[in-house]
C-alpha cells in the first residue's frame, strides 16, 4: 500500500505541473508564433510542449535527488562497513525507510553471527595446538604448560593455574601455574592447598563447571589471591573452575581468575575436555614406548649376548655418552634421548652374523660392507616411533667421522648430529679398551693417545677433550693393563 501511495503522489504531481506547464505554453507559444511566424496554428502546440519538457526535466532532476540520496547512503554503506546509515535515513516512514532499518538489522545479525563464528575458529585452534603439544610433549608437566598458554591467549585471565586432587582426598595440588599479562612476574607457587583452606560449600562443586566471584572463596581462599592482586577488587574478579576427569572419576580443575565478562564457559570447556584427552594420550604414548624400549632392550642385550667380546658394550658405551651429556649440561630429557640412542646404537647388528662379530681375521670388504649396513638397519627399527627421532639420528651417524670419511653418508663436522658425535667417541674406547677376538683391549694410556691423535679427523676436537676429561672422573673407565702387557 505504501509503494501505490508514493506512485499515486508522484504521479498526480506531473499531471499539476503538467497541466500548470500546458497553460502557460500555450500563452507564450501563441506570443511567440504571431510574433515570429504570423500564425500560431503550429506554434501554440510546439511551444508550450517545449516549455513543459523544460519544466518536467526540472522537476525530474529534483524528484531524483529526493528519491537517490537515501539509496546512495545505502549504497555507500553496504560497500563500506565504516559507513553510518544517517538517522534520518532509518527514521523515515516510507518504503526508504523500511529498507534502511531491515539493511541495518540484517547486518547487525551477521556481525552478531560472525562475531560468534571467530569465538569458534579461535576455540578451535586452541584445541588444535593442545593436540599439537600432545603428539610433541614428553611429560604431563609440559601439556599442562602449553594448556596454560592456550588458556590464556583464548581468555585473557589474571592468574591461570591446574589442580590435581589427591587419591587420597583432603588436599589439591597445584601442579602448573601462569601469570597473566596485568600482573607479569607474578607466580602462584606450586604446592599443596588444603581441604580445610577451602569452604566446604565451595569444595564439593569442584567437579562440575562454575563461576563465581573471588570474594565468595571464603576468607583464606580470597587471601591466597589477593595478596598477588594489589589493587583489584575481589568482587569485581570471577573464579572460573573446569573440571577434569579421567575414566568418568574427577582427576583436577583448570582454574581462571579473570575480571568479570569475557568468554562464556561453554566455549572455554573444550579447552579442559582437550587437556584431559592429551593427557590420556600421552600416558598411552609413554606406557606404548615404554613396553616397546623393553623389547628392544630385550634384543640390544640379545645381541651383546651373541658374543662373549661384547657383552655389556651397549650399556658402558650409554654410561660413558650420558657422563659426558651431563658435562655439557644437557637437560633431563636431552639425557634420556642420548641414553636411549646409545643403549639401542647396535641394534642393527641383530641381522649380522656371528661368524662375522666373532671373526678372529680381518674381515673381507664384503664382510665389512655386511657391518657397514647396522647403522640404517638399526635406524629403520626405531623410526615408526615418532618420540625417536633424534634417537634415530644418533643411530644412523654413529659412525660417521669428522673428516668425512665415515658412513653412512659421509658427513662431516657439525652436520653429524651432537648425539651421534657423544655416542662415536665413547662407542671407539670403549672398543679399543675391551679384549676382542682379533686383538687386546688397550690401556687407559694408550686409548688416551688414540682418542687425542683422532681429534680433528676421526673426533669433534672438543668433544675428544672433554670426554677425556670426563673419563679420568670415572674410576675403571679403561683397561687395567700397562702398554707392555699388550700383544
Amino acid at each position: 500500500m505504501r509503494r501505490l501511495g508514493i506512485a499515486v503522489k508522484i504521479a498526480a504531481s506531473f499531471l499539476g505541473f503538467g497541466a500548470v506547464i500546458l497553460s502557460f505554453g500555450f500563452v507564450i507559444g501563441r506570443s511567440a508564433g504571431i510574433h515570429i511566424f504570423g500564425t500560431n496554428q503550429f506554434v501554440v502546440p510546439v511551444g508550450g510542449f517545449l516549455v513543459w519538457c523544460a519544466f518536467a526535466l526540472l522537476f525530474a532532476r529534483f524528484v531524483g535527488q529526493r528519491l537517490s540520496t537515501p539509496i546512495n547512503h545505502l549504497s555507500r554503506w553496504a560497500g563500506n562497513k565504516t559507513e553510518i546509515i544517517p538517522n534520518r535515513d532509518l527514521a523515515r516512514k516510507d518504503e526508504i525507510g523500511v529498507l534502511a532499518r531491515t539493511l541495518a538489522e540484517m547486518q547487525g545479525k551477521i556481525d552478531a553471527e560472525h562475531a560468534a563464528l571467530q569465538e569458534k575458529v579461535a576455540t578451535l585452534e586452541s584445541i588444535r595446538r593442545i593436540d599439537r603439544a600432545a603428539l610433541s610433549s614428553s611429560s604431563r608437566s609440559e601439556i599442562f604448560d602449553k594448556v596454560l598458554q592456550t588458556a590464556m591467549e583464548l581468555v585473557p585471565s589474571l592468574f591461570a593455574f591446574i589442580v590435581e586432587r589427591d587419591p587420597d582426598g583432603g588436599a589439591f595440588e597445584i601442579t602448573a601455574s601462569r601469570p597473566g599479562a596485568a600482573v607479569p612476574g607474578v607466580t602462584i607457587p606450586k604446592g599443596i592447598i588444603l581441604d580445610d583452606n577451602i569452604p566446604p560449600s565451595l569444595l564439593i562443586r569442584f567437579e562440575d563447571n562454575f563461576e563465581l566471584t573471588l570474594n565468595r572463596l571464603g576468607s583464606e581462599g580470597t587471601a591466597f589471591f589477593m595478596r598477588s592482586l594489589t589493587g583489584f577488587d575481589a568482587g569485581s574478579l570471577v573464579f572460573t573452575n573446569l573440571p577434569f576427569e579421567v575414566s568418568g572419576k574427577y582427576f583436577g580443575s583448570l582454574i581462571l581468575v579473570r575480571e568479570q565478562g569475557g568468554r562464556p564457559l561453554d566455549q572455554i570447556r573444550p579447552l579442559a575436555d582437550q587437556a584431559i584427552l592429551a593427557i590420556k594420550h600421552l600416558e598411552t604414548r609413554i606406557e606404548s614406548e615404554q613396553n616397546w624400549y623393553a623389547v628392544v632392550m630385550s634384543l640390544v642385550r640379545a645381541i651383546d649376548a651373541k658374543s662373549k667380546w661384547t657383552s655389556g658394550h651397549s650399556e658402558r658405551v650409554a654410561n660413558l655418552a650420558v657422563a659426558v651429556g651431563d658435562r655439557l649440561m644437557m637437560d633431563d630429557h636431552e639425557l634420556t634421548d642420548l641414553r636411549i640412542s646409545a643403549m639401542l646404537h647396535d641394534i642393527g647388528k641383530i641381522g649380522v652374523p656371528e661368524s662375522i662379530l666373532d671373526k678372529p681375521e680381518k674381515l673381507t670388504r664384503e664382510e665389512m660392507a655386511v657391518i657397514r649396513e647396522h647403522p640404517a638397519i638399526g635406524a629403520g627399527i626405531v623410526e615408526k616411533v615418532p618420540s625417536y627421532e633424534k634417537v634415530r639420528s644418533a643411530i644412523l651417524y654413529h659412525h660417521e667421522r669428522w673428516d668425512g670419511t665415515g658412513y653412512p653418508e659421509g658427513l662431516r663436522g657439525e652436520s653429524i648430529p651432537l648425539n651421534a658425535r657423544i655416542i662415536a667417541l665413547a662407542d671407539v674406547y670403549d672398543a679399543i679398551t675391551d679384549e676382542r677376538p682379533y686383538r687386546h683391549g688397550m690401556a687407559m694410556g694408550e686409548a688416551y693417545d688414540f682418542i687425542n691423535r683422532g681429534a680433528g679427523t676421526l673426533f669433534d676436537a672438543s668433544l675428544s677433550r672433554l670426554f677425556l676429561e670426563t673419563m679420568e672422573k670415572i674410576p675403571g673407565s679403561g683397561s687395567s693393563r700397562e702398554p707392555s702387557e699388550l700383544q
